[in-house]
């Protein structure tokens, strides 16, 4: 029934001499209106743009009811709670950064989110027993997932949460047996994760590749500088292959990889293997981000004089005097070689094979001290 109340139209849906007021409430994602007007038309206004929450549960609220809004460009969800006797959501390819708590579908079965943005995993939190048995969330950007996250439902039966930006996991094998496939690849997860779950019974445990380990490295050091890299998430078990240029220079079961005194010959591109006693496979090893040591030709404290000069043939300013005693190394920054000799000496701007240098810093290193020197055309 309906009637005019202050000018507006107000509808009752009495169902066995019980009625109920119509309740619309406006479907803020245009992407979300349109699919829901699609799968439940029911509950939907004729424009696609307001939903009856009353029409949506008398019409939608047996199970199974399925919804598929896959690649439809759906940010906000919110209305989609309306619709809690769903069993299956498929929304793979929007652009989602939150999804509801799942107590929201207590007869939920298949949850499909992959390649969304959300930066938290779904918060499961049942009160009743549960029916969730497949999650899909891979490809997102979540960084981690709650520490109970797997304590609320017994039913699990396929997990995907790989291609995300988690470090850590708890331990499968303590959860449910049911459990056939576990995907967690391309990830951040350490050994101290995936040790515990290299166990997992299901017939499917997908653990390997990783993302590649984060170092955060200034790539210069001085002449005769200690270096040290913390290698990151080190456990016992654990054995670091170092690598320089693609070549095994060394290895360690320290969580500590360092150069006494650093020289010329340690520039270059580096990168960590880690691999664990507990895994054999050639594909089941950690590596970290490749990483770069270039190494000054002096310290600050060394540094006695700067000149500049200009040997570019106009007659003025085209050589330096360069005095003391003892041999001296002239080079780049970068530790290449450009003459060798003797204190006191005049530099004309050429190097060991007469050829003019090019315009740039220079350094000349005698004992312990150090010139700078500019040659600026």
């Amino acid at each position: 029934m309906a009637w005019l109340w202050k000018n507006k139209l107000v509808v009752l849906f009495c169902i066995s001499f019980f009625c109920v007021k119509a309740q619309e409430v406006a479907v803020k994602d245009t992407a979300l209106a349109k699919a829901l007007c699609q799968h439940f038309p029911l509950a939907m206004s004729s424009d696609c743009k307001t939903l009856d929450t009353v029409l949506a549960k008398l019409n939608y609220s047996s199970s199974p009811l399925k919804f598929e809004a896959s690649v439809k460009k759906i940010v906000d969800v919110s209305e989609l709670k309306y619709f809690n006797g769903l069993d299956s959501i498929y929304m793979q390819g929007n652009q989602i950064k939150q999804f509801l708590p799942l107590s929201t579908f207590p007869n939920l079965n298949r949850l499909h989110l992959s390649s969304n943005e959300m930066t938290e995993a779904p918060i499961i939190n049942y009160s009743g027993n549960g029916n969730l048995k497949f999650v899909f969330i891979h490809n997102n950007k979540i960084k981690s997932l709650p520490v109970d996250w797997f304590t609320k439902t017994s039913k699990f039966w396929a997990i995907n949460i790989s291609g995300n930006e988690i470090d850590t996991i708890p331990d499968f094998t303590k959860y449910p047996t049911s459990l056939n496939s576990l995907i967690v690849y391309n990830n951040r997860l350490g050994f101290g994760s995936l040790v515990l779950n290299k166990d997992q019974g299901g017939n499917n445990l997908e653990l390997f590749p990783q993302k590649k380990l984060a170092l955060k490295l200034d790539p210069m050091f001085d002449f005769g500088q200690q270096f040290t890299l913390n290698i990151p998430k080190h456990i016992a078990g654990n054995i670091n292959y170092v690598f320089k240029e693609d070549v095994l220079i060394d290895s360690t079961r320290n969580a500590v990889y360092s150069i006494a005194s650093l020289n010329y010959s340690h520039q270059g591109k580096y990168k960590i293997m880690v691999r664990n006693d507990n895994f054999t496979g050639p594909n089941e090893f950690l590596e970290s981000e490749e990483f770069e040591i270039k190494v000054n030709s002096f310290s600050e404290t060394q540094v006695k004089d700067f000149k500049v000069f200009s040997p570019d043939g106009d007659g003025i300013g085209d050589e330096i005097k360069l005095d003391g005693s003892g041999s001296f190394t002239l080079h780049t920054l970068n530790g290449k070689v450009i003459l060798n000799g003797t204190l006191p000496f005049t530099w004309n701007g050429q190097d060991q094979f007469g050829k003019i240098v090019p315009p740039e810093l220079y350094f000349l290193k005698n004992n312990d001290s150090i010139i700078k020197i500019l040659i600026n055309y």
